[in-house]
């Protein structure tokens, strides 16, 4: 198994390197960690973490942000989370990436795209890149959802919430717990 996924990754990344070599943009930093302090409620914080895969500068104080992605390459629908059996996972981290830019350093730097980058091509043979932009909008709503997560954590609110089976394979571990418990 081990020489099949190396035979794997050399092919796709020699691909990957003949399509985009000419056009590649040297990075700031790569697996550019960040750690910040978030305010949750008046006197509590929590840290965010993140591991940035490629950093490019656009300018003295603009980035754009790299995300390398395994697998089948998908769509942009499916990066957004707007098919049936997509998530939008790919998207809010983009969307964390530039909270997290925005507060690393006092907002040094501004994150003007963010581009998810498939390292493997599709059937046919084709890499894909989407770049995104994403707007101040779409952090305060990713910070209000970090806000009440946090809280509801901190307080334990969570705990007597029901479980919806839809959104959570562990359900039926929630509920043992709770039995349990009780």
């Amino acid at each position: 198994e081990y020489g099949e996924a190396v035979k794997k990754g050399e092919h796709a990344l020699a691909g990957y390197y003949k399509t985009y070599s000419k056009e590649m943009i040297p990075a700031m930093g790569n697996e550019f960690s960040i750690m910040v302090p978030f305010p949750v409620g008046q006197d509590e914080s929590i840290t965010l973490r993140g591991v940035l895969d490629k950093v490019e500068i656009i300018s003295q104080d603009q980035v754009r942000v790299v995300d390398y992605k395994t697998g089948s390459p998908q769509s942009r629908n499916a990066i957004l989370g707007k098919t049936k059996t997509s998530s939008g996972d790919y998207w809010r981290q983009l969307v964390f990436y530039k909270l997290l830019l925005s507060m690393y350093e006092g907002g040094r730097y501004e994150m003007v795209s963010g581009m998810i980058d498939f390292v493997e091509p599709d059937r046919k043979g084709r890499y894909r890149q989407e770049e995104f932009s994403v707007s101040d909008g779409d952090v305060e709503e990713l910070k209000e959802l970090i806000r009440k997560s946090a809280r509801d954590i901190i307080d334990l609110s969570f705990w007597d919430a029901p479980c919806d089976p839809k959104k959570s394979h562990f359900c039926h571990l929630h509920k043992l717990i709770q039995q349990n418990t009780s």
